[in-house]
C-alpha cells in the first residue's frame, strides 16, 4: 500500500531510534502506520544509558556533565583504594587478630571515635555552612585533601599502636569535616547540573555511578589488601600513588564545573574586565580563571552585609546615604576596604548592583593609588573619582548586565554571601518632605 506523507517523527528519549508517523494515499484512510527512521543507541548502549544517566540526557544536564563525571569517578575510585589501605590498619588497631585484645576496650574506642565525629558534624556545619554554596569548588578540594588526611592518619595507627585513640579520634574528627563539605558540595553541584528540574533524578544516577565505582574499588581492594600485608613498604607507595592521583582528578573535575552564577571570586572577574575592557567574559573563560583555593582573599576588599557602623562617624553614614539616591544599599568611600550596608527589603539584584557599585569604586581606588606612586597630587582626587563613578553607575549597570546576560551568566540568582546585618534609613527626599 502506498505511503504518501509524514506527520511526525518521534523518538522514547533523545539517543533512542527514530520513528516517522504517516499517512496512507487514501484520504478516506484514516489510518497511522509507524516506520523506523532512523538507529539510535543500540540496545547495550541504550540500556546502561538509562541504567546510569539522568532521563533525557544531555539535554536535561548542563554542558559540564561529562567532564565532570568523568574525573569524579577516577578520584572516587583512588579514594576508596586508599581508604582500604587505611582499613586493615584500624582493624588491627582495634585488635581484629590480637588474642589479648578486648572486646569492650574496643566498644569504647568505637564509641569514643563516633562522638568525636558527631561532635565535629554539628560544629564544622555551625561554623561554614553558609559558605558552601558561595565557594562550592574550593570547599570540594578542601574535602578531598582532607579525606586524604584522614586516612593518613589512620594508616599511621599502625606504625604508632600506643596513639591509637587519639589518631583514630582525630580521623574521625577529620572525616566528619568531609561528610559535611562533601555532602553540600555535591547537593550544590547536582543542583548546578540538573537544567530540566531533574535534581533528584540527577542525584539518582550519580549514586548508581559511585556505587559501581564502590564495587570496582571493592574487587581491587580484596586482590591488594592480601599483597599490602605482606609488604608495609609497599602499602605507603600505593597510598602515595593513588592519594596524588585522587588530588589530580579532583581538581580536574573541580576545574571542569562551569558555573553559571556569580559568587564573589567570579563577579570580580567578569566586572574587572568589564570595566577595563568593556567585554563580559563568558562562564567557560571564567572557569577556567577562578581560583580554587579557600584561602584565596580576593573578595576581601569587599565587606558585603555589615553594619552601618562600618561606614564611620555621623558625616560618613550621612554622606552614604545622600548618594545611595534611593537605592537599596549604602557604600563606604575609603581607599581601604569597601563596606556595603544592605537595606533589609533588598533583594538579589540590588545585592548584585552593590556590588558592581562597590567594585567601581574599587577601580577608581586603584587608579589614584597608580598615580600617587608617581607623585601626583591627589587634594580632592578622591571626592572626584567617587562623584564620576556614582555618575556613572547606572548607565555601566545597565550594559553590564545586558552583556553579561547575552554571554551567558544567571542573574537572577547569585552567591555572593557576605554579613547578615540588614538596615533601613531615611533617604534625602523623604526628610525633604
Amino acid at each position: 500500500e502506498a505511503l504518501a506523507q509524514r506527520l511526525a517523527s518521534e523518538w522514547q528519549d533523545t539517543r533512542a531510534d527514530q520513528y516517522d508517523l504517516v499517512v496512507g494515499a487514501d484520504p478516506a484512510d484514516d489510518r497511522l502506520f509507524r516506520e523506523h527512521a532512523v538507529s539510535g543507541q543500540s540496545g547495550v548502549q541504550s540500556f546502561f544509558s538509562s541504567v546510569f544517566l539522568p532521563q533525557g540526557y544531555p539535554e536535561s544536564v548542563s554542558k559540564d556533565y561529562i567532564a565532570y563525571q568523568r574525573w569524579d569517578t577516577a578520584q572516587a575510585l583512588c579514594s576508596y583504594i586508599t581508604g582500604t589501605l587505611s582499613t586493615q590498619a584500624v582493624f588491627r588497631g582495634y585488635g581484629v587478630g590480637n588474642q589479648n585484645a578486648s572486646a569492650a576496650a574496643a566498644t569504647v574506642t568505637w564509641i569514643l571515635r563516633d562522638i568525636c565525629s558527631h561532635l565535629g558534624t554539628i560544629v564544622f556545619a555551625w561554623a561554614k555552612g553558609s559558605d558552601f554554596d558561595n565557594n562550592c569548588k574550593q570547599w570540594r578540594l578542601v574535602a578531598d585533601m582532607v579525606n586524604d588526611a584522614a586516612i593518613f592518619l589512620e594508616l599511621v595507627t599502625g606504625l604508632f599502636p600506643a596513639f591509637f585513640l587519639p589518631l583514630v579520634c582525630l580521623s574521625s574528627l577529620l572525616r566528619a569535616i568531609v561528610g559535611v563539605a562533601g555532602g553540600a558540595t555535591r547537593h550544590a553541584v547536582t543542583h548546578h547540573q540538573a537544567r530540566a528540574n531533574n535534581t533528584a533524578d540527577v542525584s539518582a544516577k550519580d549514586g548508581s555511578q559511585e556505587t559501581v565505582v564502590n564495587l570496582a574499588g571493592l574487587a581491587l581492594g580484596m586482590l591488594i589488601a592480601p599483597i599490602v600485608e605482606r609488604s608495609g613498604d609497599l602499602l605507603w607507595v600505593l597510598f602515595a600513588a593513588f592519594t596524588v592521583l585522587h588530588l589530580f582528578c579532583n581538581y580536574r573535575a573541580v576545574r571542569a564545573l562551569c558555573f553559571d552564577t556569580l559568587n564573589a571570586r567570579r563577579a570580580n572577574i567578569v566586572i574587572d574586565r568589564f570595566l577595563a575592557a568593556g567585554a563580559v567574559p563568558d562562564p567557560v573563560e571564567v572557569a577556567a580563571l577562578e581560583p580554587l583555593f579557600v584561602f584565596d582573599a580576593g573578595p576581601a576588599a569587599i565587606k558585603l552585609g555589615v553594619s552601618v557602623e562600618t561606614l564611620g562617624g555621623r558625616s560618613q553614614v550621612l554622606a552614604s546615604i545622600r548618594r545611595a539616591r534611593g537605592h537599596k544599599y549604602l557604600l563606604g568611600a575609603s581607599a581601604g576596604a569597601t563596606p556595603i550596608v544592605l537595606h533589609r527589603t533588598a533583594d538579589t539584584a540590588d545585592t548584585l548592583r552593590a556590588w558592581f557599585h562597590a567594585r567601581l569604586l574599587r577601580h577608581a581606588h586603584q587608579g589614584l593609588a597608580l598615580h600617587a606612586s608617581h607623585g601626583v597630587s591627589l587634594s580632592g582626587a578622591l571626592d572626584d573619582k567617587v562623584h564620576t563613578a556614582d555618575s556613572n553607575m547606572d548607565t555601566m549597570y545597565m550594559l553590564f548586565t545586558a552583556k553579561a546576560k547575552e554571554n551567558g551568566w544567571n542573574l537572577d540568582v547569585h552567591q555572593l554571601g557576605g554579613g547578615t546585618w540588614r538596615a533601613a534609613w531615611i533617604s534625602e527626599d523623604a526628610k525633604n518632605k
